[in-house]
């Protein structure tokens, strides 16, 4: 007796009629999107950032290690943030006020500035200003509010 090898999981597009595996986030024929990536949808979420509502994660302005060559120290902000308000006073002072999101739905007492402006290096500092890196998450509903 030999076994039947099973056939891929296979769907139809809606656009083309074309059978495309079934886990193909687009058909190669037409270009019809069945669904974005999670991934690819909280960075274009996250493109621009002035109209920001939800909360954002992060990273951002450095220094360069002298004891080390290229080892960065980060001096931005990491975690969940809640967006709070938007500075936007010129290409080099622009970022979000955020307060930090903890487990279960905590806030932070203080907000922190969340540096979005251009890249530059700051010779009064003598650090590296990069805007963060940053992704739109659900926010969930809070009770309270």
């Amino acid at each position: 007796m030999s076994k039947q090898k099973r056939k891929a999981p296979q769907k139809e597009c809606p656009e083309c009629n074309s059978m495309v595996h079934a886990r193909v986030s687009f058909c190669r024929n037409c270009n019809h999107t069945f669904y974005v990536k999670k991934n690819v949808q909280q960075e274009l979420l996250a493109r621009n950032w002035r109209d920001l509502k939800p909360c954002i994660t992060g990273s951002g302005p450095y220094f360069l290690s002298k004891d080390r060559p290229g080892e960065r120290i980060m001096l931005g902000e990491k975690g969940k943030f809640e967006v709070v308000g938007i500075v936007d006073q010129g290409p080099r002072s622009c970022g979000i006020v955020g307060r930090q999101l903890y487990t279960r739905g905590r806030r932070a007492n203080v907000t922190e500035y969340i540096y979005m402006g251009e890249t530059y290096y700051n010779d009064d500092m003598g650090n590296h200003n990069e805007p963060h890196r940053i992704k739109v998450i659900k926010k969930k509903e809070q009770e309270d509010e």
